[in-house]
């Protein structure tokens, strides 16, 4: 029989597991099919996680299909760091994708007067409706959950250059619910 857990995380990279596991420490470590599962240490809730090692869907689909083959979960969650080409969202911020949107998945090429051209057409998964209601009376006033995270943050905070907190942070963090692309290509500069 399978265990149970409430979450099953999804991380991609070793580093992000580090920032994961400041947070929420490692209880035990799971040898599993050639690989490794860790249970988490997240309060009340039951986690599971697994470290895809790479970043990219195939590899994340993986993971995932290992995890779940080992235990039952109620929820997936892909939990990483990410980039941005918003200039609203700042260091710290936490961004909840409503959609997401596979940009490069079913996209070809087309003849065209030059040669071939690139189309897009992607794929969109909206975010379920749970899940939605959840978000979005997440960062209400009172919730304890949101002062836990202020309070964890708030050193690390302080800890920056006056400059730096103006340049790179907000204060409290944000929290931001809209569309993400998804895609195969990492954009970097």
């Amino acid at each position: 029989m399978k265990k149970q857990f409430a979450i099953g995380l999804i991380v991609p990279l070793k580093e992000e597991f580090g920032y994961i596991n400041d947070v929420a420490p490692v209880v035990e470590t799971l040898p599993y099919d050639r690989t490794y599962l860790y249970r988490l240490h997240f309060g009340k809730l039951s986690v599971i996680a697994c470290i895809v090692g790479e970043m990219g869907p195939l590899l994340a689909s993986q993971a995932m299909t290992r995890l779940l083959s080992y235990a039952s979960v109620k929820l997936i969650v892909l939990l990483g760091l990410a980039g941005a080409l918003d200039p609203a969202i700042r260091l710290g911020d936490v961004v909840i994708g409503r959609e997401i949107n596979e940009f490069l998945a079913e996209s070809k090429t087309v003849p065209s007067a030059s040669g071939f051209q690139f189309t897009y057409s992607g794929r969109h998964w909206p975010l379920d409706y749970a899940i939605r209601e959840a978000v979005n009376h997440f960062d209400l006033p009172g919730n304890a959950s949101v002062e836990h995270w202020h309070t964890a943050v708030k050193t690390h905070y302080d800890g920056l250059s006056t400059h730096m907190r103006s340049e790179l942070c907000h204060w409290p963090p944000q929290t931001h619910i809209g569309p993400i692309a998804s895609g195969d290509i990492v954009g970097a500069s």
